[in-house]
């Protein structure tokens, strides 16, 4: 009926301390279901205001349960337009596309611009 959920009585991925993750976690696009689980981007930030870009992988069994985290960020503002806009340094996954063997993200950049990236699946 969608309107009776169980929630979880904590979270499922939380901020890090000293981390480039260590202000804020929220998910990006939706999971993509993998042979070692189910794996979730996620953006971030600092305390110094820089959004990046984590990924970690739930057990597919339960998915609640953190398996493993990136301790880097997988993505970081680089480019001119990524760096400079509305809110610079900021970099946000916001959709997957998979084709042909390789893996394109959509990515809003500095609030002001959408980018594309894309990487080779193994």
């Amino acid at each position: 009926n969608l309107r009776d959920w169980q929630v979880n009585y904590s979270p499922v991925l939380s901020p890090r301390s000293m981390n480039f993750d260590s202000r804020l976690v929220e998910p990006g696009p939706p999971p993509i279901i993998t042979d070692e689980g189910i794996l979730l981007f996620y953006n971030s930030a600092d305390f110094s205001g820089i959004y990046r870009v984590g990924a970690a992988l739930f057990d597919i069994n339960n998915p609640a349960n953190l398996l493993k985290r990136t301790d880097k960020p997988i993505f970081e503002p680089e480019l001119s337009w990524e760096k400079n806009g509305q809110v610079p340094n900021v970099v946000f996954f916001e959709g997957t596309v998979i084709h042909n063997g390789t893996l394109f993200i959509y990515y809003g950049a500095a609030d002001t611009y959408v980018g594309a990236a894309r990487i080779k699946l193994d």
